[in-house]
């Protein structure tokens, strides 16, 4: 009798077990297993993001050899006077390299952003981590009504001083107590009705992840609203600090 409820006792533990992996391989995404341990590797060129000898030269002339926040701060200032933004409408996502929008000095929206600083901060000796995430409103919306327009954004995670930081390269507003073992960025979007985003891509840029089109992100945006524990995203608070802007 003994044996039997013991041997009862195992199988329930089992199936406890059992079923905490399930949910701990349903909340997981490959972007949760990035390895930081070498920031190195992220400060390397990629096709999509090389830029040309004479875009590295012109862009060491106009900034200074050390890396701190405010050279980033400078950065995104002179980005900000030197291209035009346009409304893409998500046509142009992952359809361009660094270097095209370096060029063309146009910006089709925050995936452009996110690209060209990320090519810009390496060039200067930056490791870069480029993130994709999901608007965590829009994804609880989305499952009530697959109709609901896609609501996404492109941050940047930048090692600085010996640790990481999370960055929006639109804005400049960044994390400096940043936990990359959170997917949840915290950094609000009042013109998306957003408190927070979902990480569900981390890598080198779009096309090493796997990303050609608007499409492809969609895709997976879409198989996190419907599936992922969207009740169980806790949005910590942080202190959000944002770049000086410089001339």
């Amino acid at each position: 009798m003994k044996k039997d409820k013991l041997k009862l006792s195992a199988l329930a533990f089992l199936l406890v077990l059992s079923s905490l992996s399930c949910i701990t391989l349903h909340q997981r995404y490959p972007a949760h297993d990035v390895d930081h341990s070498d920031p190195w590797i992220f400060s390397q060129p990629t096709p999509q993001t090389q830029l040309s000898p004479e875009a590295t030269e012109y862009l060491e002339q106009h900034f200074s050899a050390s890396n701190s926040i405010k050279k980033i701060g400078s950065i995104l200032s002179w980005i900000r006077r030197n291209f035009d933004n346009y409304k893409g409408g998500g046509k142009m996502v992952a359809k361009q390299s660094a270097q095209q929008i370096f060029d063309s000095r146009k910006l089709t929206g925050c995936n452009d952003w996110g690209i060209l600083l990320t090519a810009i901060l390496r060039s200067q000796g930056y490791p870069v981590v480029f993130l994709n995430a999901a608007g965590i409103e829009w994804a609880k919306a989305y499952r009530k009504n697959p109709t609901t327009a896609f609501s996404g954004h492109v941050f940047l995670e930048i090692y600085l001083s010996g640790k990481w930081i999370v960055m929006d390269s639109v804005t400049g507003e960044y994390i400096d107590d940043y936990d990359i073992d959170d997917p949840v960025i915290p950094i609000p979007k009042k013109n998306a009705s957003e408190k927070g985003y979902f990480v569900y891509q981390k890598g080198l840029d779009h096309w090493t992840m796997g990303i050609q089109s608007i499409q492809d992100s969609k895709k997976i945006m879409r198989k996190f609203a419907l599936n992922y524990p969207l009740e169980k995203i806790i949005i910590k608070h942080k202190e959000i600090k944002k770049l000086t802007s410089t001339k």
